[in-house]
């Protein structure tokens, strides 16, 4: 999970204690769920069954029920509250804060720009690292201003695709919400970018999407392959032939057989030294790889709902390349099955389309069948939530702290040291310089 490679000179060490903020805001936000006893998974969850009544709601009434006002809101409240005002919360801020202080002491954009590449940030996001640093911001903004950049490409995109108000930020939430927004700033930018060049895709506005897809190459270098198949995925795929193959594929899944390794491992030797050794990197990541239950059930879920849309999409062009992105990323998710960090990145962006895509078909279906179908996704999507909110390596998100309480009370919490032990104990690459 580890979106930038970062290089310290020295860390400070805090021992400090959990803000306890005014005792009506703690009143209201603290007591009704457990705020600082450990049971803050529930505020996560929470945040999830808040929009469930809205998504029964647009699953009954279809198309009539599109308001972009509430969208807007509802948006907002998760992009840019809950994500861009968190503080010392989610796995990647200790990272980006750091990176943050030394292009802030940078004497010129030069070296705040080497100082970013010595540390994992590419050109564009250590620009606007610098910039924000000259105008004597802190680094909330940062997070802050990408929530709102994020939360507006999210709306433009749940406007073109998407099938209801909330129903997409409820789906995105369970689905990509906590480790996206959350876990991967930077990656959550050039992702935006790369979300509203899709859209010019769609349009046929080919030399604003060559453009958007360059801006996000310069805030995370991953975005030009997202690019490459985001063309390759215009190309025409029939679908005898696509079945075959992603049959073939799952049994190969199914066996074990780990082909993607060789054959990285083979292409690794005539690239240039800096690709060549992240490639060996995540290739070590994947010796000590290990399948279980969870895993099985997401690629089950995704293939048969991708098997589910191949006879059901329509011959209009945005349906067929949506679905097409859709099978070049089911495709790398099971040949990579042992390197998840090839294809996550991939998931990131297309599997709101897919859902988007998912959805159509389903709202083109009669009600009770509508409802059937939302009831069983909406059960898969809150086991994803729970998984993640369940899991060990939750805690840099547990007890969720904003901003608010920083500003109210003029005291910090134990972010830093839960971060800390996070990279220590379950990833240590973030500490290790390498990503």
């Amino acid at each position: 999970m580890a979106p930038a490679k970062v290089i310290f000179v020295s860390i400070e060490k805090h021992n400090r204690q959990g803000a306890q903020g005014p005792i009506a805001i703690r009143m209201i936000f603290g007591q009704v769920i457990n705020w600082r006893n450990g049971d803050l998974v529930l505020f996560y969850i929470w945040l999830a069954i808040a929009l469930v009544p809205m998504y029964f709601c647009e699953l009954a009434c279809g198309s009539r029920v599109k308001s972009f006002g509430l969208a807007v809101f509802v948006a907002f409240v998760y992009f840019v509250i809950v994500a861009g005002l968190r503080d010392d919360t989610g796995y990647d801020w200790f990272v980006y804060k750091n990176i943050y202080n030394g292009v802030s002491e940078s004497g010129s954009l030069a070296a705040a720009i080497s100082f970013g590449r010595d540390n994992g940030s590419e050109l564009g996001f250590s620009v606007f690292l610098y910039v924000l640093s000259l105008l004597g911001l802190s680094f909330w903004w940062v997070q802050f201003l990408a929530g709102i950049f994020n939360c507006y490409a999210f709306l433009k995109l749940n406007n073109a695709l998407g099938r209801g108000t909330v129903t997409g930020v409820l789906i995105y939430f369970c689905w990509l919400f906590l480790v996206l927004q959350m876990g991967v700033l930077r990656m959550s930018v050039a992702l935006s970018f790369l979300s509203l060049a899709l859209l010019f895709m769609l349009k046929g506005k080919n030399v604003k999407f060559l453009l958007f897809v360059m801006l996000a190459s310069l805030f995370h270098t991953f975005s030009i392959v997202i690019g490459v198949l985001m063309l390759l995925a215009r190309l025409s795929f029939p679908r005898s032939h696509t079945l075959v193959f992603l049959f073939l594929v799952a049994i190969m899944y199914v066996a074990g057989i780990d082909l993607a390794g060789g054959v990285v491992q083979i292409v690794s030797g005539v690239m240039p030294e800096f690709i060549s050794s992240k490639l060996n990197f995540y290739l070590l990541l994947g010796v000590s790889y290990q399948r279980g239950v969870g895993e099985f059930l997401y690629k089950l879920i995704v293939v048969s709902m991708y098997v589910f849309l191949v006879f059901r999409i329509q011959e209009e062009e945005e349906e067929k390349l949506l679905l097409n992105l859709s099978y070049i990323y089911i495709i790398a998710l099971l040949v990579f099955w042992k390197y998840p960090i090839f294809h996550d990145r991939l998931k990131y962006f297309v599997l709101m389309p897919f859902f988007y895509l998912f959805l159509t078909a389903v709202m083109r279906m009669r009600v009770f069948n509508r409802l059937v179908y939302g009831v069983v996704f909406l059960m898969a999507s809150f086991m994803v939530l729970m998984h993640e909110v369940s899991g060990p390596l939750f805690f840099p998100y547990t007890p969720y702290y904003n901003m608010y309480e920083r500003w109210l009370s003029g005291e910090g919490n134990d972010g830093e040291e839960r971060t800390l032990k996070y990279y220590k104990e379950y990833d240590s690459q973030w500490l290790g310089g390498e990503q």
